[in-house]
C-alpha cells in the first residue's frame, strides 16, 4: 500500500471557483512555474482530476495518492493558498 500525501482542505464554497475569473485568481495565486500559464484543460486533466479520498477526524484532509505525477504541484498550491492571509 502506498502512502499518500494529507493535507487539510480549503475552507470555501467550491461554486465560487466555478467561473473562469476564480479559476484565473487561483492558478496565478496558487501555481508557480508553466503551471501558471496552462490552459483550463490542462488543468482540469492534471489538477483538478486527481483521485483523492476525504477523512474526516479532528479535521477534513484529503489524501492524494503520493504517486500522482502532479501531487507535489497540488499540496504546494494547497499550501500557498492557506499562507494567503484573508482581506
Amino acid at each position: 500500500m502506498a502512502v499518500g500525501l494529507s493535507f487539510p482542505i480549503l475552507s470555501i464554497d467550491p461554486c465560487h471557483y466555478c467561473d473562469a475569473r476564480g479559476l484565473a485568481w487561483t492558478q496565478m495565486l496558487a501555481l508557480t512555474g508553466a503551471a501558471r500559464r496552462w490552459e483550463p484543460r490542462r488543468l482540469r486533466l492534471r489538477i483538478f482530476s486527481a483521485a483523492g479520498r476525504i477523512v474526516r477526524g479532528r479535521r477534513i484532509r484529503l489524501r492524494i495518492a503520493a504517486r500522482w505525477p502532479w501531487a507535489s504541484q497540488i499540496t504546494a498550491s494547497i499550501a500557498r493558498l492557506h499562507a494567503l492571509e484573508p482581506i
